[in-house]
């Protein structure tokens, strides 16, 4: 007859194959039974944790990452959930120090060397967030979020040239992504390639019309092309889809400024 640990084994291999083909409340249930027989299992608590923060509870998702790290502080993926969980909460120190912790355990986490690569180029890391990304890409060739880290390392450093060819890998693995097609036109502007800039920005709004993110990186193009009543149309249209940053109240007040319009510059950055 088969013991208690047999068991519970026998139930977490069925329940991740279950998970592994989208078959989550199935799956869920057997790692509630797994940790009902073997309440230390910490890859049935990870699980559970991932199926918690997956739907958007993320102190149910964090109660089980703490219980998953205490059942065994090996297990790498426990502590890259804990740093995610502490990431969701807005503790970036806290996340950064739980997927350091990952990598210590396995260097070739290609989820916390992603996590990390694109957490530390604002942090002043760059050059080790380059390392991080280059982990992540060896680990997971295909991942779009390691070819994206990349290029942001690599813009974070200065080195625009050798940002592009990850951040059209990225594109190429993810499909259309506003986010990466965003970082993609935000290059080409500094680099002065205005016409392909837009050939970006234009595809993002066509994907999705209403993001603040992408009329603000219009209205940088168009402000670097000296179209500045056009940049003003395009930083209002952020400002009112919800994008009040400082750094957009900064662009506008500067497009203001070149308009003659002093008071409203002022305003905004005062703002």
């Amino acid at each position: 007859m088969p013991s208690t640990d047999q068991k519970a084994a026998r139930d977490l291999q069925r329940a991740i194959a279950l998970h592994t083909v989208g078959k989550v409340d199935e799956a869920e249930e057997l790692y509630r039974r797994v940790v009902e027989r073997a309440p230390r299992n910490a890859p049935a608590l990870y699980f559970l944790g991932e199926i918690e923060f997956a739907r958007g509870d993320v102190q149910r998702a964090e109660q089980f990452a703490r219980r998953a790290c205490a059942a065994d502080k090996a297990f790498a993926p426990a502590q890259v959930l804990m740093g995610n969980v502490a990431n969701a909460l807005g503790d970036l120190g806290a996340a950064v120090t739980a997927w350091r912790a990952a990598v210590a355990i396995e260097p070739g986490n290609a989820a916390a060397n992603v996590n990390l690569a694109l957490a530390l180029p604002g942090s002043g890391e760059p050059i080790e967030a380059e390392t991080r990304a280059r982990r992540a890409i060896a680990a997971e060739p295909a991942s779009f979020r390691a070819h994206y880290a990349l290029g942001c390392a690599l813009v974070a450093q200065g080195r625009l040239t050798d940002a592009e060819r990850p951040l059209l890998r990225a594109l190429e693995h993810a499909g259309d992504n506003t986010v990466i097609l965003r970082e993609i036109a935000g290059l080409l502007i500094q680099m002065k390639r205005f016409s392909e800039a837009s050939t970006y920005v234009n595809r993002a709004l066509l994907l999705a019309p209403e993001e603040a993110a992408t009329h603000n990186v219009l209205g940088t193009l168009l402000a670097n092309q000296n179209d500045h009543a056009a940049a003003e149309t395009a930083y209002r249209d952020a400002l009112r889809l919800g994008g009040s940053t400082p750094s957009l109240l900064s662009e506008l007040g500067m497009t203001l400024r070149v308009l003659g319009r002093f008071d409203e510059a002022i305003a905004c950055f005062e703002q």
